[in-house]
């Protein structure tokens, strides 16, 4: 399929949904800035493969935005295209929000998937449309339907990262977050980054390039601890260690539906940045979010003594290499 005709199939089931306008991200379910290549929904329908940018789809018109880093690269790959570059910052350029409020009349609907949006953004989309009278839908995936030879979710298994290299184990680590949880008021913690939950339970995975990170969500209360993941990724005594720490193994596509059995009276922590907007929708309007960064965020920056040491192991073979590089240009 050309980019043309997928952009008329995007079209298509835009029609179908009672949508005028659709916004592609360059996120995942996890707001990743390199996603698999299953959610390299945005390349696909553009032809543009740099790490940041969104597409706006309407009937008439498709517009590219991104920023300084990729005007060269966008330039080449939408050259002959129906998608036109909006180059961001430059004077007079607006944003999508700003040319959507003016390409669409009063009362049309721009959709997104929700899955694929951070809870953020969609806000601030909402917000900046809601002035020009234009209804925003947090809906599904369009390109589910049109996008035939899609990739399917990585499934590459995973292994344990060994605490002589962590420096804490998983069981301290969630002892502590759910230390700062209680001080918080907070029953609840959804985690969808990939780099948060392959740290908090000391696993690495390698389903992202140059990434040593498995997909999967995480929802961490005071009394449980479920991962959700593709079963066949984990190894059976990998699995065992996760099961002693009391990490149970859901498959990843049930993480929708235990967001929405978290129980009225609850409170779920959301980080606005970090977490999808079809999450927190699903959320039980009597459970209460509160909106923070992720707590995993803050404590996997803050480096213990066996990370600093490693990390200055790691540096002096990297200086190592370095001058090894540089004697051989020079000589």
């Amino acid at each position: 399929m050309q980019l043309r005709e997928r952009i008329a199939a995007l079209r298509i089931q835009m029609a179908t949904s009672s949508i005028d306008a659709y916004i592609v991200p360059s996120t995942d379910p996890h707001q990743s800035e390199y996603p698999p290549q299953r959610w390299k929904s945005r390349g696909w329908i553009s032809g543009f493969n740099g790490s940041a940018g969104t597409v706006v789809v309407t009937a008439e018109r498709a517009g590219l935005w991104t920023d300084s880093r990729y005007f060269l690269i966008a330039e080449k790959a939408l050259a002959g295209s129906p998608v036109e570059l909006f180059r961001m910052d430059e004077p007079g350029v607006p944003t999508y929000e700003e040319w959507l409020g003016a390409e669409l009349p009063q009362d049309s609907v721009v959709a997104f998937d929700s899955m694929c949006m951070s809870l953020s953004t969609a806000r601030s989309v909402e917000q900046a449309l809601k002035t020009h009278s234009i209804h925003v839908k947090a809906g599904g995936d369009l390109f589910e339907a049109i996008w035939a030879d899609r990739p399917d979710l990585p499934l590459k298994p995973i292994c344990a990262h060994d605490d002589r290299f962590a420096g804490k184990s998983r069981g301290e680590k969630l002892s502590a977050i759910r230390e700062k949880m209680e001080s918080l008021g907070v029953t609840h913690h959804l985690i969808s980054t990939l780099d948060d939950i392959a740290w908090l339970l000391n696993i690495r995975g390698s389903d992202v390039e140059y990434s040593p990170v498995a997909v999967a969500h995480f929802i961490l209360s005071l009394q449980s601890a479920e991962l959700f993941i593709a079963s066949a990724q984990v190894p059976d005594d990998l699995k065992h260690h996760l099961e002693l720490d009391g990490v149970v193994i859901r498959p990843y596509e049930e993480m929708s539906a235990a967001v929405a059995s978290i129980p009225e009276g609850a409170t779920a922590l959301v980080s606005p940045l970090q977490i999808s907007v079809g999450f927190t929708d699903a959320l039980n309007p009597g459970v209460k979010a509160v909106q923070r960064p992720n707590l995993t965020t803050g404590a996997k920056a803050r480096k213990n003594a066996v990370e600093l040491e490693h990390l200055r192991a790691a540096m002096v073979r990297d200086g190592v290499a370095m001058v090894r590089f540089l004697h051989w240009v020079t000589t």
